[in-house]
């Protein structure tokens, strides 16, 4: 079953990334960790992206893309492998995110 943010959760959702750093504020309770390093591989496809977190090292698998005005991301369940494909089936434990430029 897909879930979609609502409006006032999307505007409180922010993400800062520099380099290969990543954060967000205390009041955003989308995202795998706080903040923590993602490491991407673009050789693969579709791309890769691990992120660790800073916390307690803990590594969500993913895949990537860059659409128009931001990225899309699809991360598996905790202990599960990158996904294939960007989408967040009832069941799969995925977790498909759309995030635009601010």
């Amino acid at each position: 079953m897909e879930k979609k943010v609502s409006e006032e959760e999307a505007k409180n959702t922010l993400i800062t990334i520099s380099g290969s750093d990543f954060v967000f504020p205390n009041d955003s309770k989308i995202g795998t960790s706080a903040k923590g390093t993602v490491k991407l591989d673009a050789t693969k496809n579709p791309k890769w992206i691990d992120a660790i977190s800073s916390k307690d090292g803990a590594k969500s698998l993913g895949i990537y893309e860059f659409v128009d005005d931001g990225y899309r991301v699809c991360f598996a369940e905790p202990g599960k492998d990158h996904p294939k494909d960007f989408s967040a089936k009832s069941g799969s434990g995925n977790n498909l995110q759309v995030w635009k430029k601010k």
